[in-house]
């Protein structure tokens, strides 16, 4: 008797375990939860595929679905009880959605011990900007920041996603960044540390934006970060970088943030730009970089009174400093230039001994000061979208073509750059092509061209550079064929005013055909002006001449107007003249742009 209730009580088990294992697969269907954009994003599904293909990250690997891996999540949940150390997050969302499944005996040694000295309280987005004198920062860089208390004391750790660049053979680079794919590493590190390198070190901007987030999306995003630390993930420029994967992770906070997908790519720009339109940034704080603190109290301050701050902290006069900083009428912006200027003569110029600084710092740290706020000062969500197509005409030599560019990733030196650090241009990627009823043509491809105008001061005098690999077409010059062109340059930029620009630069080209190189130098001068109307006005000219054929060079004219509106569209009217004794030619462009 006892054997057949025993029996009886097996069945039932069993036909429970099965209805139960039926009952959700059908609630999944039901609901539709493998379609949710919050199982989605934590399974960085970009393109309906996964950007993670890790065994170790997707349970269903060999017959992967966004269905299949639901269930098999699931199946594992019931299996495993370690499964909510490993994946958190997953077990966070579907323990909600399945509350049976819901298992609070599970311990998790490591898991415990990440939250106990994280202790997360809030989440910030940090932007870093880029340097456009550094290859290997050309689009900026975005990470997350963790705001925590551990053993009663403020902890902040930054979660960032990024590869290493061991070389700078651009063709090379550009092979295994976006073809190839590069090792990328998911770290957990001190902020202030990494903070400190890219302001002082490497003289880039830091946005905070602190995020809006409910406490279940903020828990997501957190015990998600751990989810990733194991897995092998592929960083591609194009494809998957530190702004894709962020990206997908503010994509749990709503379905229409996940259905926004920017085309060809992600940049750092296009994720703080986008939560800020999807209302996820709640408050700005920004910490300039010692030459951008510089710059912007030059803008700020009367010539006259940054020469007698900086000949007070160049004399090193120490009772003068401190007879200042004691006067009742003494501005912020006074202070700050010392306090700016003392580090920046301290860490940068290396014309300070490490005891005069720390005997000047004394005096302004001893000061009851209020801070001035740089948070809406050029701030990155307000600069126009870094990747643009353009359709126009454009008449060369009395030939008529419709003139179709596009451009990547990057900005112009025709753009409104005024949000940026300087006068700059950075170009990825970008495609020019001319066609009419008679011919196609390749007209021009920039791989990667950059253009940093920093302008002179009383006090910092950089260096203003260009540097960039293109292919051009004969069109683009009178007596070269078809050419692979590197050129590079370096001169000076003045401000003449708060809206003029004038720089002149020695530059080098070496254009490579089928046949032999043509080492060029190309002297040249120009002059930018910001209008009325969020009109720009660019005249340039340049002077060419061939090392290698002596009686080749001429003179390039070249006007430009452009007319910004709302940071979504740029019209552009040219001329370019290029002449010389024997031969000259002329060219107009009518181009309309669109940012995007």
């Amino acid at each position: 008797m006892n054997n057949i209730f025993k029996n009886i009580f097996i069945l039932i088990v069993i036909l429970k375990s099965s209805l139960f294992a039926e009952n959700f697969e059908i609630d999944i269907e039901e609901k539709n939860l493998y379609n949710s954009h919050i199982w989605k994003s934590l399974l960085h599904i970009n393109n309906d595929k996964p950007s993670i293909n890790s065994k170790n990250f997707l349970l269903s690997f060999d017959n992967f679905s966004l269905k299949n891996e639901l269930i098999s999540n699931i199946e594992k949940i019931k299996t495993d009880k370690n499964y909510s150390c490993k994946f958190p997050a997953r077990y966070l969302w579907i323990t909600k959605e399945f509350p049976s499944l819901k298992n609070d005996k599970n311990k998790c040694k490591e898991f415990d011990e990440y939250l106990e000295k994280t202790n997360l309280s809030s989440l910030d987005l940090i932007f870093v900007s880029e340097n456009i004198k550094n290859p290997s920062s050309m689009m900026g860089h975005i990470f997350f920041k963790i705001n925590g208390i551990y053993q009663e004391k403020n902890r902040e750790n930054a979660i960032s996603f990024f590869t290493i660049l061991n070389h700078l053979n651009i063709p090379l680079l550009a092979y295994e960044s976006m073809i190839k794919g590069m090792q990328g590493y998911f770290i957990l590190s001190p902020y202030q540390k990494q903070i400190f390198s890219y302001v002082n070190e490497e003289e880039r901007n830091v946005w905070e934006y602190k995020l809006n987030l409910t406490k279940e999306q903020q828990d997501l995003i957190y015990y998600h970060f751990w989810e990733l630390k194991d897995i092998d993930i592929t960083y591609f420029f194009t494809n998957f970088n530190c702004a894709t994967i962020i990206d997908n992770m503010l994509a749990i906070t709503s379905e229409n943030y996940y259905q926004e997908n920017p085309i060809f790519w992600t940049t750092p720009k296009n994720v703080i730009n986008k939560a800020n339109r999807f209302g996820l940034i709640s408050n700005t704080k920004m910490i300039p970089s010692l030459e951008w603190s510089l710059y912007m109290i030059n803008d700020n301050l009367e010539n006259e009174k940054i020469k007698n701050l900086k000949n007070m902290v160049d004399n090193q006069d120490i009772i003068k400093i401190e007879q200042l900083l004691n006067k009742q009428n003494t501005s912020e912006l006074e202070i700050d230039f010392i306090e700016n200027y003392t580090k920046y003569s301290y860490l940068k110029n290396d014309s300070m001994s490490s005891e005069i600084y720390e005997k000047i710092s004394s005096l302004y740290f001893e000061k009851n000061r209020n801070i001035i706020d740089f948070s809406n000062y050029k701030n990155p969500i307000y600069s126009i979208d870094n990747k643009q197509i353009s359709l126009g005409f454009t008449q060369i030599e009395n030939k008529n073509f419709l003139n179709f560019n596009l451009l990547f990733a990057g900005n112009t030196i025709y753009d409104d750059n005024r949000t940026y650090f300087a006068e700059n241009s950075l170009k990825i990627g970008n495609i020019n092509i001319l066609a009419n009823k008679s011919d196609l043509i390749l007209n021009k491809i920039d791989f990667y061209e950059m253009t940093s105008y920093l302008p002179v001061n009383q006090t910092i005098s950089p260096l203003s550079t260009e540097f960039g690999i293109s292919y051009y077409s004969k069109l683009n010059n009178l007596y070269i064929n078809d050419s692979l062109v590197l050129k590079g340059g370096f001169g000076q930029t003045h401000k003449l005013s708060a809206d003029i620009f004038f720089y002149y630069l020695s530059n080098f080209e070496a254009y490579l055909d089928k046949n032999q190189m043509y080492p060029i130098l190309k002297p040249k001068a120009g002059i930018n002006i910001y209008e009325i109307y969020n009109m720009k006005t660019i005249l340039q000219y340049e002077y060419e001449y061939n090392l290698a054929k002596t009686n080749y060079s001429f003179h390039k004219t070249s006007f430009n107007q452009s007319i910004n509106i709302k940071n979504k569209h740029r019209f552009d009217f040219s001329y370019n003249l290029m002449k010389n004794k024997r031969k000259e030619s002329k060219t107009y462009n009518l181009i309309y742009n669109y940012f995007f």
